[in-house]
């Protein structure tokens, strides 16, 4: 692979996602740095899964991959003012619930992210969520534009066109496709990630 000049750490969630993000970024002449950090996964088996298949999809590629540790009990922390009904912060409805779920999440996710790209000195940052077409590409976007006035910067783009590609790239190199984002509630909900 040809490698560009621009350094971009991308988060990535699993080697499906990735594939399709991944060839993009070069083709715009960026060297692409993963970081697998997945707070939202809940179930360790999965976990493995996706860290298996992206550490195999880095040295193939001859990509650096950076990882943090897994910690299963994320969501359910953050979560619990709002499950909780003695809790003031309790959400009864459970679409409400649901999108604050999603939006503690992202932006754990995306300034965790940003955080480790300044620590690597890297000037520039993304998602592979973005290539999702389950994803709310305007909440990432702005999430991520209120954290990142200086460097480094997100760089968005929309990648859903290569979602199908992403899956493709998955079956074809017998990679676990994920059915659901990582937590126990998108697994119950039957949301796709």
């Amino acid at each position: 692979m040809n490698r560009g000049q621009k350094k971009i750490l991308v988060q990535v969630c699993c080697a499906s996602c990735a594939a399709y993000v991944i060839e993009e970024l070069i083709k715009k002449d960026f060297e692409p740095i993963l970081y697998f950090y997945n707070p939202e996964i809940q179930n360790s088996e999965d976990y493995q899964k996706r860290f298996d298949d992206i550490s195999a999809f880095a040295a193939k590629n001859s990509i650096k991959l950076l990882v943090d540790t897994f910690d299963g009990d994320f969501i359910e922390q953050t979560t619990r003012p709002y499950t909780a009904k003695e809790s003031l912060k309790y959400i009864n409805d459970l679409d409400r619930y649901r999108r604050k779920r999603c939006n503690l999440c992202l932006t754990e996710i995306i300034s965790t992210t940003r955080m480790r790209a300044q620590k690597e000195k890297i000037d520039i940052f993304t998602t592979t969520f973005l290539c999702s077409p389950f994803k709310p590409h305007q909440e990432i976007a702005a999430i991520a534009d209120s954290l990142s006035s200086q460097n480094p910067v997100f760089y968005y783009q929309d990648f859903r066109k290569g979602y199908w590609s992403g899956r493709n790239f998955a079956k074809n190199n017998l990679n676990y496709i994920p059915k659901y984002c990582g937590c126990n509630d998108s697994e119950k909900e039957g949301r796709l990630e």
